[in-house]
């Protein structure tokens, strides 16, 4: 066990449960509501990453000088109003697709399949979004450290910044850091 540590048994752990909590979630609803699921969230992602893009302009219509953490609570609620609406509308259009019906059909398996893609997309995604935040409060941190006309001080590395360095020196942070096409 010399290159395997702590970091990388939990994260890689806690990525597998996630991965298999929606393998099953997929193979219990099938792959129709699994697929609607899919829909609704990808819409609500979308939904969501619009909203921090213009999250300043649209909190500018209520508050004259929103602060820069509005633009986040702007995306969230788009996000997540979007993905309920999404939910609301598909679960009015495939109401006669019932779990016993989609039980009878086979779908299990293939909705199982989704959920493990889904679930993989999230865990993939959920890494991208810890490392790149963890550079910019890294970012903030160090022009907070040089604040003073160059004078280095003493100030205590964020949170973030020490979450981002466990997850890239793990194993699958580091298989991560290495097939990921955003960074």
């Amino acid at each position: 066990m010399d290159g395997i540590d702590l970091p990388s048994i939990i994260i890689g752990a806690g990525s597998a449960i996630i991965i298999i909590g929606f393998a099953a979630a997929g193979f219990v609803k099938g792959l129709t509501r699994m697929l609607v699921a899919l829909i609704a969230i990808s819409a609500g992602s979308l939904a969501a990453y619009w909203g921090f893009q213009r999250g300043d302009a649209i909190a500018g219509f209520i508050i004259s000088d929103p602060d820069a953490w509005m633009s986040g609570a702007v995306g969230l609620i788009l996000g997540l109003a979007v993905i309920f609406t999404a939910r609301a509308i598909f679960g009015i259009l495939i109401k006669p697709t019932k779990v016993k019906e989609g039980q009878k059909k086979n779908l299990g398996g293939l909705g199982s399949i989704v959920g493990i893609f889904c679930g993989g997309i999230l865990v993939w995604f959920s890494f991208s979004a810890v490392r790149y935040v963890g550079t910019l409060a890294e970012l903030q941190w160090a022009q907070a450290c040089l604040a003073e006309e160059g004078k280095a001080q003493n100030i205590e590395k964020p949170a973030l910044v020490v979450l981002r360095d466990l997850l890239e020196e793990s194993i699958p942070g580091s298989f991560h850091k290495q097939y990921d096409p955003l960074n």
